[in-house]
């Protein structure tokens, strides 16, 4: 068969050479114009929009292992040039460590992501950070803990972290403040941070007596009702990693019957609020701060540029067995228009 296959192909062109002389014609062409005029249109697309995880307490399920790909992709699918770009990720509405309910927790409190760097102008993590990670205060008294003395009424609870937690304590959580929250900053509360993690095999900063077991940060004022912390560095197993920690102070005066006293530890969320205020955090370098934030830059994600966003989630020591509350990871964007 390829034998006949090459014959016919020989005779098509010799058939083509005697021809071609008495073939041959005039072209004419004439060109119409075509134009597009293209619209404003601001749109990214979050790829895949569906993360799935599965590990035990205390340890961290990555995307690649339990999806088959690394994160997720942002990309520019509208026709203008995004200037600012962040993540929003849900968290619960009270406490759900002792509820015995898996449903009680969000996965979105567990995820933590670090952007690649692979184009210009986003702010890449060398990495994984918490978008948002909200934890309260302990429902009881922990009979290991000592709390600092003279300093007002403490709160104190644990930001989780896979295995790791650590115990941070509020001084002078009745201070006063503005919208029911009694932290709010400029009331002379302060953040207490331990040094060393509480882990199942060791006890950690504990003892809030002894100053040089924990740093302590004076609780300034937010742009809304939370008190502000900027770079609190977190001594984790993968190193020092700073976050910025949002405090509200709720205002019963016993620590068992407090469920709104928490703490808040953001990377890449400005939007963090626990009223309807609608204005965004200042942000922090290398502390509070979103991928994508020049908006005199007009280059910073063009049309059809994208990137990684690797993902993955923090899965903490004590969750209730089960499928854990669904939750979001949310991009936002924006764009700048030239006023002229």
């Amino acid at each position: 068969m390829r034998t006949k296959i090459v014959a016919a192909l020989a005779v098509v062109a010799a058939v083509g050479l005697v021809s071609s002389a008495t073939a041959q014609e005039d072209t004419l062409e004439e060109a119409g114009t075509v134009t597009v005029d293209v619209n404003n249109v601001t749109a990214v697309d979050l790829s895949p929009n569906n993360l799935a995880y599965s590990g035990d307490p205390g340890s961290v399920a990555t995307t690649e292992t339990t999806n088959g790909y690394q994160g997720v992709e942002i990309e520019n699918v509208g026709s203008e040039n995004i200037t600012e770009l962040y993540f929003t990720t849900s968290t619960p509405d009270s406490r759900p460590f002792g509820s015995g309910t898996a449903g009680a927790y969000d996965a979105g409190n567990f995820i933590q992501i670090k952007p690649s760097t692979e184009i210009t102008g986003i702010n890449g993590e060398d990495d994984f950070q918490y978008v948002s990670r909200k934890s309260f205060n302990e429902s009881n008294t922990l009979s290991y803990v000592q709390p600092i003395t003279g300093e007002g009424s403490v709160r104190y609870g644990r930001f989780r972290a896979a295995n790791e937690s650590f115990f941070w304590m509020i001084t002078e959580a009745e201070a006063g403040g503005s919208s029911g929250n009694y932290c709010s900053g400029g009331t002379g509360s302060n953040l207490l941070i331990g040094n060393t993690p509480h882990t199942p095999t060791q006890t950690g900063s504990v003892d809030f007596t002894d100053d040089t077991t924990y740093t302590n940060y004076s609780i300034g004022t937010s742009s809304d009702n939370y008190g502000r912390v900027d770079n609190v560095g977190l001594n984790t197993y993968e190193g020092t990693k700073n976050l910025t920690m949002l405090t509200w102070c709720g205002d019963s005066t016993q620590q068992s019957a407090d469920n709104t006293t928490h703490v808040i530890g953001t990377r890449w969320n400005p939007e963090n609020r626990e009223d309807s205020a609608s204005s965004q955090y200042s942000t922090q370098t290398n502390s509070l701060e979103k991928l994508i934030d020049d908006p005199q830059d007009p280059d910073e994600l063009q049309p059809g540029e994208h990137f990684t966003v690797f993902t993955r989630a923090a899965i903490p020591n004590a969750v209730a067995n089960g499928q854990v509350g669904s939750g979001t990871l949310t991009v936002k964007v924006g764009v700048t228009h030239d006023s002229g």
